[in-house]
C-alpha cells in the first residue's frame, strides 16, 4: 500500500501547500477555495439575482468539483471522504449550501462541522465559504462507517450530516451543540428565571450526554477523545463550558479554543468539532507530558491535554506563543497586535513553534528526510494545523503573497526543523505542508488580547502527515522517495 504521497504544491495559486497529503490511510485535503482556472472567485451566472442559481451556490459546487478532482489525484473519491469542515460568512447562505452539498453526498455523506466566520474573513475575498476534508485513500482496507445512535439528536434531516463516521481507528463527529434538530436550541433557562441556572452548563451537558450515546455505537468513550476544536461566539462562556468538559471527558482531548461569529442554531453558545479513537489491540490512547512546560489542568484548571499519543501517532494541542499560562506579559519582544500584521505572525509564529519543536524533541520525534517537514493540514487537531492572526483578513491575493514571502524570509532553512502554520500562507522550506485555513472572530483563545495574536490550532503529525490535532507518527521502514513536496 502506497502510504507516503502528496498532491501539486501549488494549491490553487494562493497557499504555499500540496492540494492534498497522504499518512497511511488517510488523505488530508486543503482547504479549497471557490477561485476558477484563472484564480478568480467564482460567481453565479443568473441574469438576475432572483432567478437561477446564488454565488454560494455557484461557489459551493466549485469547491466541491475541485475536492472530486483533488481526490481523484490522491487515488480516491467522494464517497470515501469522513470529515468535512465548511466556513461560511453568513448563516443564511447554508440552505443553498446544502442543496449542493446533498447533490455530491446523496448518500452516507461524511461527517461534517459547519460555522460562520463572518463577512470578509476568508483570506479570498468574495469567498463565501472554503471547505477542508478527510478521506480514506481509494487502497485503504478501512470503509466508511456511518455512526447511527437512535436514542441521540441526529442531525441528517436538519444538515445532511450522520452523527459521526468511522474510518480506520479514528470516529469523526459531525459538529457538538446543544440541539435536537428539530426545534432549534434544546436547553435554556426559564423564561422569567433569568438568574437561575447557566445556559453554557446547560448546554454543556445536554450536548456531551448525547455525544457520549453516539460514541458508544462507534464503540468508543467520552474518556477517548484525541482532537477537538472549540468554537464560541462569546469566549466569556469558556469556562463554565470547560467545566462541564472536563466532567464528561476525563482524560479530555487536546484542545483549540477559539471565537467564531456566528453558529448555525440561534442560542448555542458553543460548537465543538471532535475525532475520538476507537480502542483496539493495536490502537490505544496514552497521555504523554514529554516536552511541556507546564499543563493546563495544573496551572489553569483548564481540561485539555497537550500531548496524547495513540500507537505512532503524536496528536497536539493548539499553541499560543507564551510560554507560562500564570501570566499574560507580552515576553521576548513578541509585538502588540497594533503594527504589521506580518510582523506579528512572525514574532508570534516562532515562539509558538518553539513550544512544539520542544515538546516533539521531548518525544523523540524527528521529520525523516523524505517528510522534511511531515505534511501539515490545519484542524482544527482535525486534521489539519489551523494557525490564526489576528487583524484585518488579507484584503487580496497580492498582500497574501507579500505575507508568505514575509515569513519564507523569516524560516529559510528551517524547513526540515518543524512545521509553520500561519492563517492563510504557511511556508515551509524546503517541502510545503498541506493547509486548513480556519478565519476566526474576535480573539482566537481564552488565551487571548493583545499577547497572543497568533495561535496554532493543534497538530496531528506522523511520519508523513501532520494534521491538526497534531499527529505525529514514529519513523519506522524504509524512507520513501516518492515524497513531495506540507498541521490543527
Amino acid at each position: 500500500m502506497t502510504t507516503s504521497q502528496s498532491g501539486s504544491s501549488s494549491w490553487q495559486g494562493v497557499l504555499p501547500a500540496p492540494s492534498f497529503q497522504r499518512a497511511g490511510d488517510f488523505i488530508f485535503v486543503s482547504s479549497i477555495f471557490p477561485l476558477d482556472q484563472e484564480g478568480n472567485v467564482v460567481r453565479a451566472q443568473s441574469v438576475s439575482p432572483y432567478v437561477g442559481e446564488s454565488d454560494i451556490g455557484a461557489q459551493t459546487r466549485a469547491c466541491l468539483e475541485k475536492l472530486r478532482t483533488v481526490l481523484a489525484e490522491a487515488g480516491t473519491t467522494l464517497d470515501r471522504v469522513v470529515k468535512a469542515e465548511v466556513y461560511l460568512i453568513e448563516a443564511e447562505d447554508f440552505y443553498e449550501f446544502k442543496l449542493v452539498w446533498q447533490e455530491y453526498f446523496p448518500n452516507n455523506p461524511p461527517a461534517r462541522t459547519t460555522a460562520v466566520v463572518g463577512h470578509d474573513q476568508h483570506i479570498i475575498r468574495g469567498a463565501r465559504l472554503n471547505v477542508q476534508a478527510v478521506a480514506l485513500a481509494g487502497n485503504s482496507s478501512y470503509s466508511p462507517q456511518t455512526v447511527n445512535a437512535a436514542d441521540a439528536p441526529n442531525p441528517m434531516a436538519a444538515e445532511h450530516a450522520p452523527q459521526a463516521v468511522k474510518g480506520g481507528p479514528f470516529v469523526f463527529l459531525s459538529g457538538v451543540s446543544a440541539t435536537d434538530y428539530n426545534t432549534g436550541l434544546a436547553v435554556s433557562k426559564q423564561p422569567g428565571f433569568p438568574i437561575y441556572g447557566s445556559d453554557p452548563e446547560m448546554q454543556a451537558r445536554y450536548a456531551f450526554t448525547n455525544m457520549g450515546k453516539v460514541l458508544e455505537a462507534a464503540g468508543s468513550g467520552l474518556d477517548q477523545g484525541i482532537k477537538s476544536q472549540l468554537y464560541e461566539p462569546d469566549l466569556l462562556n469558556f469556562h463554565q463550558i470547560d467545566a462541564v468538559w472536563g466532567e464528561y471527558m476525563q482524560p479530555p482531548p487536546n484542545r483549540a479554543s477559539m471565537g467564531m461569529r456566528e453558529l448555525l442554531v440561534p442560542g448555542t453558545v458553543f460548537l465543538a468539532n471532535f475525532t475520538f479513537l476507537a480502542p483496539d489491540a493495536q490502537h490505544q490512547k496514552h497521555e504523554t507530558r514529554a516536552g511541556i512546560r507546564w499543563h493546563p489542568v495544573d496551572v489553569r484548571r483548564v481540561n485539555f491535554t497537550p500531548g496524547i499519543m495513540v500507537q505512532d501517532w503524536l496528536f497536539m494541542a493548539g499553541q499560543v506563543p507564551i510560554d507560562d499560562f500564570g501570566k499574560t506579559e507580552v515576553r521576548n519582544g513578541l509585538p502588540q497586535p497594533t503594527g504589521d500584521i506580518p510582523q506579528i505572525a512572525e514574532a508570534a509564529i516562532r515562539r509558538a513553534v518553539l513550544k512544539l519543536v520542544r515538546k516533539r524533541q521531548a518525544i523523540g520525534h524527528r521529520a525523516r528526510g523524505d517528510l522534511e517537514p511531515p505534511a501539515v493540514s490545519a484542524e482544527s487537531s482535525d486534521q489539519a494545523a489551523r494557525g490564526h492572526v489576528d487583524g484585518a483578513p488579507a484584503s487580496s491575493r497580492g498582500e497574501l503573497g507579500q505575507r508568505a514571502q514575509r515569513v519564507d524570509a523569516m524560516t529559510a532553512g528551517r524547513g526540515q526543523q518543524c512545521p509553520l502554520p500561519l492563517s492563510g500562507p504557511v511556508p515551509f522550506s524546503p517541502i510545503r505542508p498541506i493547509l486548513k485555513t480556519t478565519p476566526v472572530w474576535g480573539r482566537h483563545s481564552p488565551a487571548g488580547g493583545s499577547f497572543a495574536p497568533v495561535q496554532l490550532a493543534g497538530f496531528r503529525w506522523n511520519r508523513w502527515q501532520t494534521s491538526a490535532g497534531c499527529a505525529i507518527q514514529r519513523q519506522t521502514g524504509t524512507p520513501r522517495q516518492n515524497y513531495a513536496g506540507n498541521n490543527t
